[in-house]
């Protein structure tokens, strides 16, 4: 079975018939990306990658120096896409967590989509998907207050933790956690804090452990 098997099934690439997707795959290369890593804008231009494992983040940057999450991707998600099919994007990438990727060349899958038009309608779905996710995270962040958005994005992050019984943590920072909902760390402080009170949250060694996911849930509402 091929290294990439488990993404390929995760992903938008199971639409795709597999001879085409081992073609196309053929061409591109693994790339290991630590924990941390804010990958240079000019360096991603032109390349895709598809998450083997990982945690990622887009993100918008303003002069200031203030970051904003656009969206997160795991493992199946493909990365890259619009820079490579539309023009150089100005999102940052950072990884979450160590990630492994396969990286592909922009050209490479225009070839192959021009080729395979069960390919191009797959990368057209995908597109449109991605337009509704950063539509939907505009408008969390323009309706939503600080303590709905900051619950929205413990929600997005938490996975199952051995250390704490298989419970629930966001492995974040409070400093990434601002990062994520476009404000300070102190305004961090205060709504986690709030939670804390509530019952909802708690601080671990690793992030923030949710001991409630539903009223969590329920306080990241905005639209209907």
């Amino acid at each position: 079975m091929a290294v990439y098997d488990n993404a390929i099934a995760a992903g938008f690439w199971s639409k795709v018939p597999r001879e085409t997707v081992d073609k196309l795959f053929a061409t591109g290369a693994p790339a290991d990306v630590p924990a941390g890593l804010i990958v240079p804008v000019d360096s991603a231009y032109g390349k895709v990658a598809v998450i083997m494992a990982g945690f990622m983040r887009m993100f918008a940057k303003a002069k200031s120096g203030r970051q904003l999450t656009v969206s997160y991707a795991r493992e199946g998600d493909t990365i890259g896409l619009t820079s490579a099919l539309s023009g150089l994007c100005q999102t940052g990438l950072q990884a979450m967590s160590a990630a492994k990727l396969w990286v592909l060349d922009g050209e490479a899958i225009r070839a192959c989509a021009l080729e395979d038009a069960r390919l191009g309608l797959a990368l057209a779905e995908e597109a449109s998907r991605r337009t509704y996710d950063v539509v939907e995270e505009l408008a969390e962040n323009v309706f939503g207050t600080v303590k709905q958005r900051v619950a929205r994005h413990l929600l997005d992050l938490v996975i199952p933790d051995p250390s704490v019984g298989g419970g629930l943590v966001a492995q974040i920072s409070q400093q990434e956690l601002a990062n994520a909902v476009g404000t300070v760390r102190e305004v961090i402080s205060r709504v986690l804090h709030q939670f804390r009170n509530e019952g909802v949250v708690r601080a671990t060694q690793g992030g923030v452990e949710v001991l409630d996911a539903t009223r969590l849930y329920d306080q990241s509402q905005v639209m209907d």
